[in-house]
C-alpha cells in the first residue's frame, strides 16, 4: 500500500469512475429535491428561485464487489440541529435467524457533528434457554463538542498542508471530472423539471420523512 497523495487520488478517482451514470428513469425514481419555506424571501435570492436546499440521491457502483449495494447521499439546509454522519447498514443474513419475525440489521454509525463518535449496534441472542435477541451498542467518542471549534481546526490543517505541499486532503482533477460525470445528468434533469421541487418547513426533519421512499 502506498499512502502518498498521488496514489490516494488515483484510488479515489477509480472508485468515483465506477459510479453508475443515472438514466432519466433512475433520476425520476431515485432522486428527491426540496426547498425550505421562506428561502425565496432571503435577500439576494430570486423570488422565483427553484434552487433546492435539500436533496437525496440513490447511487450505485458498477463493480462486482458492490453489486446491489445502494449508496444514499443526502444533505440540506435548515434541518434543525446540524448533523454530519455516515451510516452503514449491514446486509440482512439469509436465511433469517430472527426468532420473532422482526428483521434486525447491524449498523455502524460514524458521526462528525454534533459529536465526533463511532457507534456500532449489533444484535445477539439473550443468555438463557429462550431464543430471543437483544441489541448491544459499542460507543467510542473522540472528544467532547466543547473541545472542538467547528471549521477552525479543519482549515488550519488544510493551510498547513498547503505550506507543506501535501495534497492528500485536496481533490484532484480526475476526481472532480468523475463526480461531475455522475451529477451533471441529475442537475440537468432537475433544471428541466423532471423531478418536482418539494417544499418543507425550515428547522424541522419533516422533509427527511417525506423523502424516505428513496431507498
Amino acid at each position: 500500500q502506498n499512502f502518498d497523495s498521488k496514489s490516494i487520488h488515483e484510488k479515489r478517482a477509480a472508485i468515483l469512475k465506477k459510479l453508475k451514470i443515472p438514466s432519466k428513469k433512475d433520476i425520476e425514481k431515485h432522486t428527491f429535491r426540496a426547498q425550505h419555506e421562506g428561502y425565496r424571501d432571503i435577500s439576494g435570492v430570486a423570488p422565483d428561485s427553484d434552487t433546492e436546499t435539500y436533496f437525496k440521491v440513490r447511487a450505485e457502483l458498477n463493480d462486482k464487489k458492490w453489486k446491489g449495494v445502494p449508496f444514499i447521499l443526502e444533505g440540506g439546509k435548515r434541518l434543525g440541529t446540524a448533523q454530519k454522519e455516515i451510516q452503514i447498514i449491514f446486509k440482512h443474513p439469509r436465511p433469517c435467524l430472527c426468532p420473532t419475525g422482526e428483521h434486525h440489521k447491524n449498523e455502524l454509525l460514524i458521526r462528525f457533528e454534533p459529536k465526533e463518535e463511532i457507534l456500532i449496534e449489533f444484535w445477539s441472542k439473550k443468555p438463557g434457554f429462550s431464543f430471543e435477541t437483544t441489541p448491544h451498542m459499542f460507543h467510542f467518542t473522540l472528544r467532547e463538542p466543547r473541545e472542538h471549534i467547528p471549521y477552525i481546526e479543519e482549515y488550519a490543517k488544510l493551510l498547513l498542508d498547503c505550506i507543506r505541499g501535501d495534497q492528500t486532503l485536496f481533490v484532484s482533477t480526475s476526481e472532480i471530472q468523475a463526480m461531475w460525470r455522475f451529477t451533471d445528468p441529475i442537475l440537468d434533469a432537475w433544471k428541466k423539471g423532471l423531478v418536482p421541487l418539494h417544499s418543507y418547513k425550515p428547522d424541522t426533519k419533516e422533509v427527511i420523512q417525506t423523502s424516505n421512499y428513496i431507498q
